[in-house]
């Protein structure tokens, strides 16, 4: 039992520290000084290669849509600042990102907790779920209902695979992107 727990707080831990340490590289570079200075400005964006901007939006969007920013946000930021094509790529790997990390974070910290307390028509319910993995999961991200993470941490509290899980929300992603990506691509042609 000791050693669960200690488990457990290793691994919150290091999630946290993971979590300042990102925020810490964020301010002392150029993009955390350049937002902090002028929140409206943009365009030192611009200086990076696409790649580069990219890269940078999902792998800081990613673990932000997975304790709780919104991933809808997230691509239309991503369309914003790397067109249509390249924004709804970013958004559905970003978004992604976040799901694999909240999926694992709930399986990781919560799954030994809930299981021992959870009533037999919940099992049962979830028992309908798993047969179905991929649809439910895909019918959840294109339905707007419920929050992202939220979700997440429901696939990674049960007992639902998580290729089936990954697969559907990665489908279930590609809509609400794509239009979003869209609309964040024509704000920046508008200004």
């Amino acid at each position: 039992m000791q050693r669960q727990r200690f488990i457990k707080t290793v691994r919150l831990s290091s999630i946290l520290l993971l979590i300042a340490v990102a925020a810490a590289l964020w301010r002392l570079t150029d993009w955390g000084r350049a937002l902090s200075q002028d929140p409206g400005r943009y365009t030192f964006l611009q200086d990076y290669p696409l790649t580069v901007r990219a890269a940078a939006l999902i792998f800081i969007g990613g673990p932000l849509t997975a304790v709780g920013f919104p991933r809808l946000v997230l691509s239309a930021v991503c369309g914003f600042l790397l067109g249509w094509c390249g924004g709804t790529i970013a958004g559905i790997l970003g978004s992604f990102v976040g799901c694999v990390i909240g999926f694992y974070l709930a399986r990781c910290l919560g799954r030994s907790v809930l299981l021992p307390i959870m009533p037999k028509n919940v099992r049962a319910l979830e028992q309908k779920v798993i047969s179905r993995a991929f649809y439910w999961s895909a019918l959840l991200r294109v339905l707007p209902i419920g929050n992202n993470s939220v979700n997440n941490f429901i696939g990674g509290l049960s007992s639902v695979g998580p290729l089936m899980f990954f697969a559907g929300s990665l489908c279930g992603y590609i809509p609400y992107t794509v239009v979003l990506a869209g609309m964040g691509a024509g704000i920046k042609w508008l200004l």
